[in-house]
């Protein structure tokens, strides 16, 4: 909800991932059914592009949120003497 999307849309997601079951066949025999607890379906039209591109977003903003220095300070600041500064 802090990134904009609204709560149906996360609600919808959340229940698309939650509680799901699979089973997996080898050598022609299916094994029994069993709760899926990490990674995204194959073909899901979600996977793997546009989550990653939330949880990449969300990584991001909790890291900006967390630094302790201005952003002043970065835009500011060099990497070494031979490059220009970033002020304008």
């Amino acid at each position: 909800m802090d990134m904009g999307y609204h709560l149906h849309l996360i609600d919808l997601l959340a229940k698309l991932y939650r509680k799901q079951l699979a089973k997996v066949k080898v050598a022609g025999t299916l094994s029994e059914w069993f709760l899926v607890q990490k990674g995204v379906g194959q073909g899901c039209v979600l996977s793997p592009p546009y989550l990653f591109n939330i949880l990449a977003e969300m990584v991001i903003r909790e890291t900006l949120d967390s630094l302790d220095f201005k952003v002043d300070y970065i835009t500011n600041c060099r990497a070494n003497d031979h490059e220009p500064s970033l002020r304008r």
